[in-house]
């Protein structure tokens, strides 16, 4: 058996996290650096969204308006690199004008 540098095992994982992430009951989404979202499991129905109709928006756009300046800073801090210490609740709006409370994890975050 050719010796492949432990790619087959990066593939395992990164299938079982995917997995992992589709099932979970969590809200989870992946975003760009931009904050485009690109991928989001079933569990953000429970912010009124389905996934498909986050794909493709930008994560801000969803974000309360008295809440955006504090996570904007924070997504320019990450994108220099720099790990926060803590993640600050923030509320996202669901469309129907709804809020619901959520964090997210701080970085630093790399590509996929």
């Amino acid at each position: 058996m050719a010796d492949d540098g432990g790619l087959a095992e990066g593939r395992l994982g990164a299938t079982f996290a995917k997995d992992a992430m589709e099932r979970a009951v969590d809200a989870m989404m992946a975003l760009t650096f931009d904050g485009v979202i690109t991928w989001a499991n079933d569990a953000v129905r429970v912010l009124g969204w389905p996934p498909e109709e986050l794909v493709g928006r930008r994560i801000f756009d969803l974000v309360a308006t008295d809440d955006l300046d504090r996570r904007m800073q924070g997504a320019r801090a990450i994108g220099r690199g720099f790990q926060l210490p803590s993640s600050a609740p923030f509320d996202l709006v669901g469309p129907d004008g709804s809020r619901t409370n959520a964090t997210s994890p701080r970085g630093p975050w790399v590509p996929a």
